[in-house]
């Protein structure tokens, strides 16, 4: 996934449920994004997420903001 409009400078907030993981800006409480669980995650589990920094094979010229998640063994990046 491309980088996010908008995430620039501006401090940001992971909630996540059993159900969704959301992206939200934390002055005005926008939603950015959302991700549903995937349907071969067992219900019930708990998605897991972390940030760090990094490069990506497509976009290699600076490090960006990534965003890490998993339900169960369904893991999935995002470049921020």
């Amino acid at each position: 996934m491309f980088p996010i409009e908008g995430l620039d400078d501006c401090p940001i907030a992971v909630l996540g449920s059993f159900e969704s993981i959301g992206v939200y800006k934390i002055e005005g409480g926008h939603l950015f994004f959302r991700v549903d669980r995937p349907l071969s995650a067992k219900s019930g589990e708990i998605p897991v997420f972390c940030f760090g920094l990094g490069k990506s094979p497509t976009m290699i010229e600076k490090t960006h903001l990534l965003l890490a998640f998993a339900w169960g063994n369904v893991i999935q990046l995002i470049v921020m």
